[in-house]
């Protein structure tokens, strides 16, 4: 790792999980906006187990039940301390699914802009800041 890799920072942030105007998950500390591959691999886990979505802390679990995705909410507890969790939300996996690709294309644009940004300015290895500032590592 070069000294520059080491000062930069990622940004702070991440995916609010949101219905109606009610929003149910948001990062909480910790968590940045790097964080969404934690979302995109959601998908890959065993149905019937509880996760853990690591947005910071305190956490939140999730588990897949079909197609639906079922979350918990923000919690101390283990993933074993789980079982009678009453559960926050549930959503389409498809929906999420959805939503994830369009922030992703956020993401990425947003990662050229600072890239764009940084050269302009003159600033030396713009591409790979861009990268770690945005968390696409």
């Amino acid at each position: 790792m070069s000294d520059f890799e080491e000062q930069v920072g990622i940004i702070s942030g991440g995916i609010v999980l949101e219905e109606n105007h009610r929003i149910y998950i948001e990062p909480t500390c910790c968590g940045d906006i790097g964080n969404i591959v934690e979302w995109e691999d959601i998908h890959t886990k065993l149905p019937g187990e509880w996760n853990q979505l690591w947005i910071g802390h305190p956490w939140i679990y999730y588990r897949t039940d079909q197609q639906v995705i079922e979350f918990s909410g923000y919690s101390e507890s283990t993933r074993e301390e789980l079982k009678n969790t009453p559960l926050l939300i549930s959503v389409s996996q498809q929906d999420l699914q959805g939503e994830l690709q369009k922030i992703r294309l956020q993401q990425d644009h947003f990662e050229l802009r600072i890239q764009k940004t940084l050269a302009k300015m003159g600033i030396d290895n713009c591409e790979r800041i861009a990268n770690l500032m945005t968390g696409n590592v």
